[in-house]
């Protein structure tokens, strides 16, 4: 059974944003649908993550931000701390890796709080992280 996994309907375009992306160049930035708020010390977890993002919604590598793998890294020569306000607050879905390292970590903080005191759509995923201590 192999083949093309189809794009899960909350990250595809409906009729009328067809009609508009139709008119833009094919390189042009669509934005980011998921942003990935970790840790750069858990970067093999976020790859995971990443990987079954793409296997299981269909996701292209341009619409998913995780700042310490490659390919999905911010461009070279931006204002990092900048972007990362920008992407977000604009991405469709974040994902806030937590983990020992995380909970350390001042921009995950940064990037949580901002989501959150927003009121967007955040979503915390545990790993190695006992809510109990």
């Amino acid at each position: 059974m192999g083949g093309i996994v189809p794009r899960h309907p909350m990250f595809t375009a409906n009729d009328d944003e067809e009609k508009l992306m139709k008119h833009e160049e094919p390189s042009a930035n669509q934005g980011i649908s998921v942003f990935i708020s970790h840790s750069s010390k858990d970067a093999g977890l976020a790859l995971a993550l990443i990987e079954l993002l793409k296997g299981g919604l269909g996701l292209l590598s341009d619409q998913i931000r995780c700042s310490s793998v490659d390919g999905y890294r911010l461009p070279v020569g931006v204002n990092t701390e900048a972007k990362l306000r920008e992407e977000v607050n604009e991405a469709r879905v974040v994902i806030g890796l937590i983990t020992p390292s995380s909970l350390s970590s001042a921009f995950v903080m940064f990037e949580l709080g901002a989501r959150w005191g927003a009121n967007q759509f955040l979503a915390p995923l545990l790993a190695g992280v006992n809510l109990l201590t």
